[in-house]
């Protein structure tokens, strides 16, 4: 899929509009074949974002849910579950003053994992695809550490299946795996990214995830740099290396309609980084 989606458009969009669009869309319900282009100054939903619908047939409804963490966003849509005291709203930590969720405090060798969630999560059941995205910034590099999102967490459980993009040095990793309820995580595909990743610039990371209700799922995650470095509402550039693909079974004691978050994770590091736009659209088939 381009990468032009819901996330890329509300983050074109100054703030003000963007908060006015929001209620509209998370209101309405659009026929994505129909929509042909969406202009207000430059802004636009196009025929490729309507091609997402193509995962799932003819005709699909997208139920969108945006944040950019500013205000009291945080503290009315989140709640903390894996370390919420180091879980916080503010500016980001490189000095942009962008809003941001910031995510703080150190972790030993074993490694810890915070992780954060919707209170309500709004996306129907039964979904044909499920998109996700988020821009992350690391503030300094010191061992491993990553940041990115969750789905399909299931209460009874506490596992979730996650996307973390990891500054490693010259090891930077893209991972899917899934994190129990005490943050343990269970590989199931990681792709290196090289040198990949520097600190304090912004990158788009992307999460699609085609048939959670069937057998097999697909699963693909992306990482993408913006074409101005230090402003994650800026156009996205180039791809930071290639594809993870995935295809197999949900996991065992995932829920296809479970919640969505934020997750991060350091090993022997000092998590310090940011993240901002988070963006979840979920496509209902009809």
């Amino acid at each position: 899929m381009a990468p032009d989606n819901l996330g890329d458009f509300f983050s074109n969009v100054d703030r003000g509009r963007r908060d006015f669009l929001r209620k509209i869309i998370a209101g309405a319900a659009f026929t994505l074949p129909q929509i042909a282009s969406f202009s207000l100054e430059g802004p636009s939903i196009t025929a490729a974002h309507a091609n997402a619908a193509n995962h799932c047939a003819n005709q699909s409804i997208p139920q969108v849910i945006f944040t950019d963490f500013s205000g009291t966003e945080y503290q009315d849509k989140f709640q903390g579950i894996l370390r919420p005291s180091d879980i916080n709203p503010g500016t980001d930590l490189a000095g942009g003053g962008r809003p941001s969720l910031n995510f703080t405090g150190g972790a030993n060798a074993a490694g810890s994992t915070w992780l954060t969630q919707l209170k309500e999560n709004t996306l129907p059941g039964e979904l044909c695809l499920v998109q996700m995205s988020a821009d992350v910034l690391f503030h300094a590099y010191n061992n491993t550490k990553g940041a990115g999102l969750l789905a399909f967490r299931n209460q009874a459980t506490g596992k979730g299946l996650v996307l973390i993009v990891f500054d490693a040095g010259n090891s930077d990793l893209l991972q899917l795996a899934v994190v129990d309820q005490v943050g343990k995580l269970t590989n199931l595909k990681t792709i290196s990214l090289g040198a990949g990743i520097g600190e304090n610039v912004w990158y788009r990371l992307i999460l699609e995830v085609s048939n959670p209700d069937l057998d097999p799922i697909t699963v693909t995650g992306k990482v993408f740099r913006h074409t101005v470095p230090t402003n994650p509402n800026s156009p996205l550039g180039t791809q930071v290396d290639g594809n993870l693909e995935f295809s197999g079974p949900l996991p065992i004691g995932l829920d296809p309609t479970g919640d969505i978050g934020l997750v991060a994770r350091a090993v022997s590091a000092v998590a310090d980084l940011s993240v901002t736009n988070f963006t979840a659209t979920g496509f209902e088939a009809v």
